[in-house]
């Protein structure tokens, strides 16, 4: 029996055995063919400019993440007055901030409900602001200042936290 060998050409093979086809015309691209990777009229995104993020849109952002946590305690302009007998001008959540390109300063002031353990709210308010920031305006917080400026009674509106009892909120 003889041997074989099976060999594989990784290319085209010419009869001469050399393997090596030159360049012709088909080899050759015209450049009027080639595809343009950005679409006719569109700015690359390196040259398009810049997004600015007015402080008012951190704000809103910074209060409405507030109020999305557990134990703070959302109300409209002038209801805290209904509530406490304290007149104050604005609702809560209520936030300022100070923007510089894509940072910000933020100071958050909350009333939370009667029963919340105050430094964990505090912590989960200034979490929940961080992480907003991020995702919906790409601004990085380099402080979020998280202000507890009342904690409702349970006779205002607020619930107990599950513990029973008589003592109530000193403001």
């Amino acid at each position: 029996m003889a041997d074989r060998t099976l060999v594989r050409a990784a290319g085209p093979v010419l009869a001469d055995g050399s393997g090596t086809v030159p360049p012709g015309p088909a080899d050759q691209v015209d450049p009027a063919d080639q595809v343009d990777p950005t679409p006719a009229g569109v700015v690359p995104a390196g040259e398009r400019g810049r997004l600015t993020v007015a402080d008012r849109v951190v704000r809103r952002v910074a209060t409405a993440a507030a109020g999305e946590v557990g134990g703070v305690v959302r109300l409209r302009p002038g209801r805290l007055t209904d509530l406490t007998g304290t007149g104050l001008g604005h609702g809560y959540p209520h936030a300022e901030a100070t923007v510089a390109g894509r940072r910000a300063r933020v100071r958050v002031e909350v009333v939370a409900r009667w029963g919340t353990p105050l430094p964990a709210l505090a912590a989960r308010v200034r979490d929940r602001v961080q992480e907003r920031l991020d995702d919906l305006a790409a601004i990085r917080a380099d402080a979020v200042d998280v202000v507890i400026v009342r904690v409702l009674p349970p006779a205002a509106g607020g619930r107990t936290g599950g513990g029973s009892g008589s003592s109530r909120a000193q403001s």
